[in-house]
């Protein structure tokens, strides 16, 4: 009986784990370089939006209406407890 050697293969199996791994290794910076080049992912820049404060409008009102519905088959009614409310 004539053995079989498994060496090539357990080398070229090797390989393609270590290419593997260092190709994952390698996408989260060119996928920072990516997203920077095309302004995907929010990463546009290094400079802050705006160092300025927020005016904050304490005149104004906003009105925040909560709704509830649920599927007319279902055997249960469903509300909240607060249907509208008024923040500055």
């Amino acid at each position: 009986m004539t053995q079989v050697s498994h060496a090539p293969l357990l080398r070229k199996l090797a390989l393609v784990v270590l290419v593997m791994f260092g190709f994952a290794f390698a996408l989260v910076p060119l996928y920072d370089v990516f997203c920077r080049i095309t302004g995907l992912n929010g990463k546009t820049s290094d400079q802050a939006a705006s160092t300025e404060r927020a005016v904050i409008d304490s005149k104004r009102s906003i009105q925040i209406e909560f709704l509830a519905h649920a599927d007319t088959r279902m055997p249960w009614e469903f509300s909240g407890e607060t249907a509208r409310l008024s923040v500055r």
